[in-house]
């Protein structure tokens, strides 16, 4: 399971709560989330060339970020 379905079921419950919650028809979410993590993986194999990636982690509180 993505980190992504992990916190969509940690904040949300199910799925479909969590489209009602983003404005998106639960039938389309699936597509929605394939798309994301199509577009990430995109956006990896581009950086990779630049010894880059992207990574998908829980954000920190405004405790723990430096300013």
């Amino acid at each position: 399971m993505s980190l992504i379905d992990q916190k969509i079921k940690l904040l949300y419950v199910d799925k479909q709560e969590f489209a009602n919650k983003i404005g998106v028809p639960y039938k389309n979410l699936a597509s929605k989330l394939r798309t994301v993590e199509n577009k990430i993986e995109y956006a990896n194999e581009f950086l990779n060339h630049l010894d880059l990636e992207v990574i998908i982690t829980e954000k920190t509180t405004s405790e723990n970020k430096d300013n």
